[in-house]
């Protein structure tokens, strides 16, 4: 005659309350995003700004145009942009020309 199967007893833990985050706006307000942005990127704002190609910015930098668009990529995704035309609207709606000091 078989053994009943006995089950394992399963202990479970102590029901604690969730404690909640803070919300995102809350702490947005305390410490408001800083953007840290390179010298490389800062000096293709400049440019961008004047509305000049990657290869023209690639040129007056002394860099490749590859490496232009290595850096303005960088930027969009640092501005949460898809495209080239949406970050330069972007950078001119933050009036970045004072902070980097482009006529």
């Amino acid at each position: 005659m078989k053994k009943p199967a006995t089950t394992p007893k399963v202990q479970t833990a102590e029901k604690t309350p969730l404690t909640t985050a803070p919300s995102v706006e809350a702490n947005l307000e305390a410490d408001p995003p800083v953007l840290v942005l390179s010298k490389r990127e800062q000096d293709c704002i400049q440019y961008l700004l004047k509305n000049k190609t990657n290869a023209e910015i690639g040129k007056a930098l002394g860099l490749s145009t590859r490496t232009i668009e290595f850096y303005i990529n960088n930027l969009k995704i640092k501005l949460f942009c898809y495209s080239k035309k949406s970050l330069v609207r972007k950078l001119q709606q933050l009036d970045c020309s004072k902070m980097t000091g482009a006529a």
